[in-house]
């Protein structure tokens, strides 16, 4: 294992068991509870979007971590103690680079109009947050946004939670689900059905990407004036 602050990376021979495990179509889904499991599950999600070639993510509360501003994951991670959020920024801000790298894979993100509307660092941080979702989405052909209004009368899948479906050029897809203290991956055949056709009816209720980007220039001029 490598150690990167308080992070753990899989190497070698267990790491390479722990993504067979996750990938494997015959595999049990597996879960890691409290802080060193998150750890642990955090590394195999940054390979998993490094291999990814389409990666879907339903974020009704929080921006996508891939589209995050280093101020807004401070703000996001008041809740961890201070010696684990540098370390953990510092994971963040190179899973992003996966969205500009060489071959980059193609990354929607269905964002919940509540999500944008929490101002968190400040309304300065969080306008300045909001024009980075747009500039990603205006200048990175692989990046598409979507927002999710609120005010449905009925439940839809975003109601449920956060997750992101991961698809590979040669293995299983596989959905990741993000807790308050752990990290779930789900790579059964009808969980993975399932979290696609919610991505399906989501993407049908959600905003058109131009719709979108014009919603969320709307927010960050409240924010801004």
């Amino acid at each position: 294992m490598e150690h990167f602050g308080s992070l753990v990376f899989l190497t070698g021979d267990e790491y390479e068991r722990i993504l067979e495990q996750a990938r494997s179509k015959d595999s049990q889904s597996w879960v890691s509870s409290g802080i060193p499991g998150v750890q642990k599950e955090l590394a195999s999600l940054v390979e998993f979007e490094s291999t990814a070639t389409q990666i879907t993510e339903v974020a009704p509360m929080l921006i996508p971590g891939l589209l995050q501003t280093p101020d807004y994951m401070h703000a996001s991670m008041a809740q961890l103690p201070d010696s684990q959020v540098g370390a953990r920024v510092l994971t963040r801000m190179e899973r992003r680079t996966v969205l500009t790298k060489k071959n980059p894979p193609n990354f929607t993100a269905l964002i919940g109009e509540a999500a944008l509307r929490e101002p968190f660092g400040g309304p300065a941080a969080m306008a300045a947050q909001l024009k980075h979702i747009a500039d990603m989405a205006t200048t990175q052909s692989n990046v598409s946004v979507q927002v999710i209004p609120s005010g449905s009368q009925t439940f839809h899948a975003a109601h449920a939670g956060q997750f992101i479906l991961l698809r590979f050029p040669k293995a299983d897809p596989i959905v990741q689900i993000d807790h308050y203290n752990s990290l779930i991956f789900l790579n059964g055949p009808r969980d993975i059905a399932a979290h696609a056709e919610a991505v399906d009816q989501l993407q049908a209720i959600a905003l058109s990407e131009s719709d979108s980007l014009n919603f969320v220039a709307s927010i960050r001029t409240e924010l801004e004036g």
